[in-house]
């Protein structure tokens, strides 16, 4: 089968991974472009507003991974069924992303050298602060906002069919997807191993994606990476 994607991003997980989780459960072949953060200079030209991933097809080129997300799961055929799960798998993803703000100040400073090397290269300046006050902003997420945000997605998850099946509808769709990310953001950021301990539906959630062939075959082969 001939390729017609061309994925662009780091060589981790970060950003890039929700749209590669994607291309996992369609089977659709791509090429994984993984740069490294000395070769990032030699390839930004090649980046929209300065940042990755890029999304490469025919002669189109697109970037934000969300809106390449939400496209490529309109696409492949994980964005809803009818108007309104398409709206609550939107809503969904959206809330990850407010779950996932906070931790992006303490987890840059965990991967703070690595982060460092790629704003020397990119435009968009990286978030800066101390040991001390990293460690900080964890101990209040860990302790405050990540319990009520996952009370809150539990919620969520638990308002469609009990909680026993997925985010939204019958089916997979990407805001299931990208909750496995967010769930392997809290071990690699925030250095959580067991983060859905005390909420059972989200934890039963990820391991249900998770043992789907497709995903998982891509988590069982996906390179090991810093972020």
């Amino acid at each position: 089968m001939s390729v017609r994607y061309k994925l662009t991003y780091f060589n981790g997980r970060g950003r890039g991974e929700i749209i590669r989780m994607l291309f996992a459960a369609s089977a659709e072949p791509y090429e994984d472009i993984r740069v490294e953060i000395e070769d990032w200079e030699n390839v930004k030209h090649k980046a929209i507003m300065g940042t990755l991933p890029l999304l490469e097809f025919e002669d189109q080129k697109m970037c934000q991974s969300l809106s390449i997300a939400r496209y490529l799961a309109k696409k492949f055929g994980f964005s809803g069924k009818t108007d309104l799960e398409q709206f609550r798998a939107d809503m969904i993803v959206d809330c990850i992303e407010y779950a996932t703000d906070p931790m992006r100040m303490f987890g840059n400073y965990r991967l703070r050298e690595y982060m460092r090397q790629i704003a020397r290269f990119t435009h968009i300046a990286q978030g800066s602060v101390t040991e001390e006050k990293a460690n900080e902003l964890r101990t209040v997420y860990i302790n405050e906002q990540l319990p009520y945000f996952l009370d809150q997605l539990e919620d969520l998850l638990k308002s469609n069919n009990g909680g026993d099946g997925f985010f939204v509808g019958e089916d997979l769709t990407w805001a299931d997807l990208h909750f496995l990310c967010f769930d392997g953001r809290l071990d690699l950021y925030v250095g959580l191993k067991d983060p859905l301990e005390k909420h059972p539906k989200l934890k039963g959630l990820v391991d249900r994606i998770s043992r789907l062939p497709r995903i998982a075959d891509w988590l069982t082969r996906r390179p090991i990476t810093v972020f």
